[in-house]
Parts: C-alpha cells; sequence; structure tokens
C-alpha cells in the first residue's frame, strides 16, 4: 500500500481523507495499516484499493512483482484483461517458452 501511495505521490493523510476517515486521524490510521499494526475492515481495504486504483488484492499481495502485474492487469480494460491473462495462462502451462 505504501509503495504505491508513494508513486501516486499521495500522503497518508490525502488517502485517509479520500476513503473517509477523518482528517485528524486519517494519517495515523494508514500509517497503522501500512506498517501491520492494524488491519482494515474489508470494507476500508476496498475504498482504499479504490482510491489508490488497485484491485483490491494488491493491498494483500505478498511478493512486490505479483503485485505490480496485477497493477498492470487491473488498468487493462475487461477485454483486453481477459486476453492476456489467457495468453499468460497459457505461457505457464507450457512451461515459460
Amino acid at each position: 500500500m505504501r509503495s504505491r501511495r508513494e508513486t501516486l505521490g499521495w500522503s497518508q493523510e490525502r488517502v485517509g481523507v479520500a476513503v473517509g476517515i477523518e482528517e485528524s486521524s486519517s494519517r495515523t490510521r494508514i500509517s497503522r495499516y501500512e506498517s501491520g499494526v492494524h488491519e482494515p475492515p474489508t470494507q476500508t481495504a476496498r475504498l482504499i484499493a479504490k482510491a489508490l486504483k488497485v484491485p483490491l488484492a494488491y493491498l494483500y499481495c505478498e511478493d512486490d512483482a505479483v503485485a505490480a502485474l496485477l497493477v498492470s492487469l487491473y488498468q487493462l480494460s475487461a477485454g483486453e484483461r481477459e486476453v492476456r491473462v489467457g495468453q499468460f495462462s497459457v505461457m505457464l502451462a507450457e512451461g515459460g517458452s
């Protein structure tokens, strides 16, 4: 979450306010979510993902490369995403060749 927020050039406060957290506590709450001290409720996580323009799965991804792939796929149209995922699946099934 921190990486995406920084890529967008957003402060923790901006993210918090964008998802409806009171301005006075938004920086602290987002900081706690980013550091793993607290996990946001699912609905809040959905709002954060929407604000950051990433799929919800991105927020729970433990691998940076997979997270980057999720963002790239999310930015495609639904039709193009379906095509690319199909191509990628075939490539993986063939052993990556």
